[in-house]
């Protein structure tokens, strides 16, 4: 692993102490002073530390004077602080650790954080501290990969049986519904009156026709992809038409080429689920991510929020339009 130490310059020689250890245990360390070079631009340095190590120890020392209402204390160097915060932002409470030196001062903010007392004399129990901080780094990293290769190997539902398990509302971001989808499962949820939300690309907008050639999946023919759009779109003008379409189903287009598709089930449920699809419009030929997530995993909240932000910047349209779109 490699990890990073961050110190003030007066309490450069603890880092050392440390960087010691960390490479007893067979890691590599970076001393804050290798890192930053005299030519470099330091606060962009420290927003790429995140991305070049798996953890970090800061020195929070008496470095500082400052004079409060309880009187005079000395708190950790500013910048310390700051490695530290992005550090914890960016890789998680498990990759970093305080050592904390006797009479420095620590706000409140900062519980909850691994902490590594240091006193002097007492050398064996230091070492011990940080190695017990390198394994719990270790497990972190671990847990991780598995949770990233159970991620990959899981197995999907399908439409049909995702669609059909919901009870409450129905989003769903794509180029297209295909007719299989609209004439069974999403047809029978909206007749029980659930609510869907539907966000369609805009094969009619100028904006999605100047990037249609770059759709993965679609070819580059924009009559062959508004025909794929319109076999869509037919069923629902069709069931409008007989008088069968209910205020529980809206429909909206998207005029630009969205990354991500979804299809979300009972989002305001506990047991909320969908399925996301993100695209390469780069390398057609490129394996497309699809997963499922619950409502339980932290990334369905964003996948949520994405959909509404999306949905907000799509524009309404009612069953009128929609028919002499189709006629066109």
């Amino acid at each position: 692993m490699k990890i990073f130490i961050g110190s003030s310059t007066e309490h450069v020689h603890i880092a050392k102490e440390i960087a010691q250890i960390i490479e007893e245990y067979g890691h590599e360390a970076i001393l804050w002073t290798k890192w930053f070079a005299p030519a470099d631009f330091t606060f962009s340095k420290i927003l790429d530390l995140p991305n070049e190590v798996d953890g970090g120890i800061f020195i929070l020392a008496p470095d500082d004077e400052l004079n409060a209402e309880q009187g005079t204390v000395y708190v950790p160097r500013d910048n310390v602080l700051i490695e530290a915060g992005i550090l914890f932002g960016k890789l998680g409470k498990p990759h970093v650790a305080l050592c904390k030196v006797l009479n420095t001062k620590l706000a409140s903010d900062w519980a909850g954080i691994t902490y590594i007392k240091y006193e002097p004399e007492k050398k064996q129990i230091l070492e011990r501290e940080v190695s017990r901080w390198l394994n719990s780094v270790q497990d972190s990293i671990a847990n991780k990969n598995q949770s990233i290769s159970n991620f990959l190997s899981m197995e999907m539902p399908d439409f049909e049986k995702l669609v059909s398990s919901a009870t409450d509302e129905i989003m769903i971001s794509s180029f297209f519904i295909s007719v299989a989808q609209t004439s069974c499962a999403l047809n029978q949820a909206i007749a029980t009156g659930l609510k869907v939300r539907l966000v369609l690309a805009d094969y009619w907008g100028e904006n999605l026709q100047a990037t249609a050639t770059m759709l993965d999946g679609l070819g580059t023919d924009n009559k062959r992809i508004k025909m794929k759009l319109k076999t869509s779109l037919q069923f629902f003008a069709t069931e409008y038409e007989k008088g069968n379409i209910p205020n529980n189903l809206e429909i909206r287009f998207i005029d630009y080429v969205f990354p991500t598709r979804m299809t979300v089930v009972d989002p305001n449920s506990e047991q909320g689920h969908m399925y996301v699809h993100i695209s390469s419009y780069i390398n057609r030929t490129a394996p497309k991510a699809t997963f499922h997530l619950t409502k339980q995993e932290p990334w369905f909240n964003s996948y949520k929020q994405e959909f509404e932000r999306i949905w907000q910047d799509a524009r309404p349209i009612d069953f009128e339009e929609l028919n002499d779109m189709l006629r066109d």
